[in-house]
């Protein structure tokens, strides 16, 4: 059975909505979509009806080509999530309390990817553990405070050279 392929807003919305600590909801928004961080900071300072924990899925095209030492070249993309909590502003307590409960939800997610992982289930079969990062991120938005979770995934590289493509081919 072929795997499929690591789709990050699909899964981080099913972990959004699975995991209790977060029980994102169509009533009780809590997954959000970003395609960079200057628009999450706005997108955040939009949603007055945001709930907190929330999860920020990250959306972006980074990726890297790898040399994995054989003829079947692969990419290694990069996914991001952030997972934030309101503070008190000028609380550094209260700063220090949300990034210490961001980083319990990230390791239980950190959990989910490996579990997946190891089951070749979800397209991440070949999550780069030694890739996986956690990183204290705030404020964005209205005071939100928490953590980054970072992580890589090889997948095929599908690219080609097709001479129609070209003006001039070699």
């Amino acid at each position: 059975m072929e795997e499929t392929e690591y789709n990050h807003e699909q899964y981080m919305e099913d972990v959004a909505t699975n995991l209790r600590d977060i029980s994102h909801s169509p009533d009780n928004p809590r997954f959000f979509i970003s395609v960079g961080m200057v628009s999450m900071d706005g997108l955040l300072n939009s949603l007055t009806r945001a709930d907190y924990p929330c999860l920020v899925a990250e959306k972006g095209p980074d990726k890297r080509l790898i040399d994995n030492l054989s003829d079947n070249k692969m990419y290694q993309p990069f996914f991001t999530l952030f997972i934030l909590l309101k503070t008190e502003p000028g609380n550094d307590q209260s700063v220090r309390q949300a990034r210490d409960n961001a980083e319990i939800i990230a390791e239980k997610i950190v959990g989910k990817l490996l579990y997946n992982s190891v089951r070749g289930e979800k397209g991440l079969s070949l999550l780069d553990e030694p890739s996986i990062r956690i990183q204290g991120v705030g404020p964005l938005g209205d005071n939100a405070h928490g953590v980054m979770l970072s992580f890589t995934i090889r997948q095929s590289a599908k690219f080609y050279y097709d001479a129609d493509d070209w003006y001039a081919p070699e």
